[in-house]
């Protein structure tokens, strides 16, 4: 899924889609017509001049048979800053997704995650650096009157890019939140640190018992969860 409305900056994408483009329909102005681009030509040429890929325009190629270049990182141009994102998910991108879906919450122009852990602030600094070439801010909540801390990734290129990937949307995401269906297909380290980060956020051992519990509004991410456990062998009840 690519985000609409943004562009990836990326010499063998641009050169390989003009190239595409050319050979499919002759010339770039032709392909726009027969893609039903609405986006000015003048703006298109100038862009993949620079490198530059606009989304919409790729994924519509995408659907007449373009294929991506194997690259590991999209770099999406957006703002004062270019935002790079895994081509595929890996272990450190489930990682930080188990972070969001358990103490995260999406707005129009930034993911916060909200935690008093050192090491979990600690570990989202690194991982905004590793993956998306951001550095969080870090706010203490002073009211809570305990060591809680606000991480935040503020992009609207990020926001779009989670939410055309994984679904989430801005605002109360508890009652509506599932995983896309690629989790499933993902590598046993990428699964598991998904669920690590996510029980590190919203798990919790049950008093006076063995159990390790956690609750979620959404019953689709409750039996997700509950498969993702099964795939390592770990049984689970639900109620």
């Amino acid at each position: 899924a690519l985000p609409p409305a943004t562009r990836l900056l990326d010499a063998s994408i641009s050169s390989g889609l003009l190239a595409f483009l050319r050979t499919k329909f002759g010339t770039l102005k032709a392909a726009l017509r027969a893609l039903s681009f609405s986006r000015p030509y003048c703006q298109i040429s100038g862009e993949l001049k620079k490198r530059e890929v606009d989304c919409s325009l790729l994924a519509k190629a995408m659907a007449t048979g373009f294929a991506l270049p194997i690259i590991e990182h999209m770099v999406f141009r957006g703002g004062q800053k270019d935002v790079s994102f895994p081509l595929s998910l890996n272990a450190e991108l489930a990682e930080f997704m188990g972070y969001v879906y358990g103490d995260g919450n999406m707005g129009r122009g930034s993911i916060h995650i909200t935690n008093e852990d050192d090491e979990i602030v600690g570990r989202l600094s690194y991982l905004g650096n590793a993956l998306f070439g951001m550095t969080p801010s870090v706010l203490r909540d002073k009211r809570s009157g305990i060591n809680l801390r606000r991480v935040s990734f503020s992009s609207k290129i990020l926001v779009s890019i989670v939410q055309a990937v994984f679904g989430l949307p801005t605002g109360k995401k508890s009652s509506i939140m599932r995983l896309p269906p690629f989790f499933f297909a993902a590598d046993a380290t990428s699964r598991r640190a998904f669920l690590r980060a996510y029980f590190d956020c919203d798990g919790y051992v049950e008093q006076g018992t063995r159990h390790i519990e956690f609750a979620t509004a959404s019953k689709v991410f409750a039996y997700q969860l509950r498969l993702l456990l099964l795939t390592d062998g770990i049984t689970s009840a639900y109620s």
